[in-house]
């Protein structure tokens, strides 16, 4: 007899969980049918909106009214006159003697005698930044130099040129700890 209360017991546990599943999966359905209903609403009601702002915007755009009274004659006047102001012509010569012609760069290429292997500590667009590294380099006793190499726009700052793989290996660590940023690159020939 106690086995059989213990299986109506089970069969009582089972039927309230299902009930408790049951209900809860019908609110979760319609909770999202009408999540999907609101947002298929709001998006009609934006489709509408929208299709009112572009109408009245064209009414807007399009209309006659104030298109043509005396006060605004003379602005568009200005406007579409074909003469260009007198101190247009100023502004341009003033223009053309402010502007600094750009300075050719020279190429440099490198023989084998300078080292194959070098540590570059940047490449600069300005020369001015490449000598602002350069000096900064050479502060801390490193034999930096700006270079240009064949068809570069770029100033290209080394720290050192070496034919000694170790030995370029070793600046360029210990760069890397004063916090200076670099990569060894080897010479093409």
């Amino acid at each position: 007899m106690g086995r059989v209360i213990k299986i109506i017991i089970w069969i009582f546990i089972l039927i309230i969980l299902y009930l408790i599943l049951s209900v809860t999966y019908n609110q979760c359905t319609k909770t999202s049918k009408d999540m999907l209903d609101k947002a298929k609403n709001g998006v009609e009601n934006v489709t509408e909106t929208v299709s009112d702002v572009a109408e009245n915007a064209n009414e807007e755009f399009f209309s006659d009214e104030g298109a043509y009274d005396e006060e605004n004659s003379d602005l568009a006047d200005q406007l579409f006159d074909d003469e260009e102001p007198e101190y247009e012509e100023e502004v341009k010569a003033e223009v053309r003697k402010t502007t600094p012609t750009p300075k050719p760069r020279q190429a440099q290429t490198y023989t084998s005698s300078d080292g194959k292997y070098m540590v570059v500590a940047g490449n600069f667009l300005v020369e001015a930044n490449a000598g602002n590294m350069v000096k900064k380099l050479n502060n801390l006793g490193y034999s930096a130099e700006s270079v240009v190499f064949d068809e570069s726009q770029y100033y290209t700052v080394l720290a050192t040129r070496s034919n000694d793989y170790n030995k370029v290996l070793s600046v360029s660590s210990q760069l890397k700890s004063k916090g200076i940023d670099n990569y060894v690159k080897s010479q093409k020939f």
